[in-house]
C-alpha cells in the first residue's frame, strides 16, 4: 500500500542537488552578513549549529521506522484511503501547514512547549546557521501533531514527504540579506516576517507563526508587519552558548526553576491583531 508512491523518495535521490544549494546558501548569507557586519563569522557558532543540526538529524533518523509505522498503523484503520494526485497534493500540503501554525503556535505560548522551542530562538543573529539550531526534543515529537492527517486517510508517506518540504520552506527565512517583499510579505512566510517573529521582545515573537503561508496569521489574528526588524534577536536570560547541551536544556532548567517570566510567553506575549 505504502510502497508504490515513487516520488517518497524524491529528497533523498536529490540530496546531493539539496545539499549544494544548502552549502551555497549558507556560504553567500555569511559572506553578505560579514560585509555588511564587517566582522568575520564566528567558527565556534559554525561548528555549535552544525552539531545541533547534526544531532538532530540523528534522532529523526533513528526514529523514523518508529514514526511510519504509526502513521501506518492510523491510515489502515481511517474511514477512506485518499489516492495521491495532484489536488489531493494541495489539499495535503495546506493541511500540513495550518498544523504547522497551530503545533507552532502551540510551542511560543505554553510553559512546556517554550521550554523546548528556546533552543531555536535562542540565536542572537538571524543567519542560515541560525535555522539549523533546532531542538533535539522537537525532533522527537514533531510528527506525532500530524498524526490525525494519517487517520484522515493520507497516504503516508506522502505526509512525510510534504512535512519535510513544509520543513525545508522555512531555511531560506533565517537571514538578513533579503529585505521586505511587498507582494509576497502579506501572503508567504518570508525573511522579513520571520525575523519579527525572533525578536527578543516575547510581544514581537508572538506572531507570524506560519511556515510557509500567512493565511493562517491573517485568520487568527498572529499577523504582524511594519518596519523592517533587524533585531535585537535570541531569549533573555538565555546566553550565546558554544555548548549544545546548554542551549538544548537551557529552556528547561528555566521552567524548572520557574524564575523567568518569558518561559510563559502568553502572559505577556499574547498574539495581537494585524496591523
Amino acid at each position: 500500500m505504502y510502497s508504490d508512491w515513487s516520488a517518497s523518495n524524491f529528497f533523498w535521490q536529490h540530496r546531493v542537488s539539496f545539499g549544494a544549494l544548502f552549502f551555497a546558501f549558507v556560504s553567500l548569507d555569511l559572506i553578505v552578513t560579514t560585509l555588511r557586519t564587517r566582522a568575520p563569522a564566528s567558527t565556534t557558532a559554525v561548528i555549535v549549529n552544525a552539531s545541533i543540526w547534526l544531532g538532530e538529524l540523528v534522532i529523526r533518523r533513528g526514529s523514523f521506522a518508529l514514526r511510519l509505522g504509526l502513521f501506518a498503523m492510523l491510515a489502515v484503520r481511517a474511514p477512506m484511503h485518499i489516492a495521491v494526485s495532484i489536488p489531493t497534493v494541495v489539499v495535503a500540503y495546506l493541511a500540513v501547514d495550518f498544523i504547522y501554525y497551530w503545533k507552532h503556535r502551540f510551542y511560543h505560548q505554553t510553559r512546556i512547549g517554550w521550554a523546548l522551542h528556546t533552543t531555536h530562538h535562542s540565536s542572537r543573529s538571524i543567519t542560515a546557521l541560525a535555522a539549523i539550531r533546532l531542538s533535539w526534543f522537537e525532533a522527537a515529537l514533531d510528527y506525532l501533531f500530524f498524526l490525525p492527517l494519517a487517520l484522515l486517510g493520507f497516504e503516508p508517506l506522502l505526509l512525510f514527504a510534504l512535512i519535510e518540504a513544509n520543513g525545508a520552506y522555512q531555511f531560506w527565512l533565517h537571514t538578513e540579506m533579503v529585505g521586505r517583499l511587498r507582494w509576497l510579505d502579506p501572503w508567504l512566510n518570508t525573511p522579513h516576517n520571520h525575523r519579527r517573529h525572533h525578536s527578543v521582545d516575547v510581544r514581537e515573537s508572538a506572531s507570524n507563526y506560519g511556515s510557509t503561508l500567512m493565511i493562517w496569521d491573517h485568520l487568527f489574528g498572529t499577523y504582524r508587519t511594519g518596519e523592517s526588524h533587524r533585531g535585537p534577536y535570541g531569549v533573555e536570560g538565555i546566553r550565546e552558548s558554544i555548548n549544545p547541551l546548554y542551549l538544548q536544556f537551557a529552556g528547561l532548567m528555566r521552567l524548572r526553576k520557574r524564575r523567568d517570566p518569558a518561559s510563559n510567553p502568553s502572559s505577556e506575549g499574547k498574539p495581537t491583531a494585524p496591523r
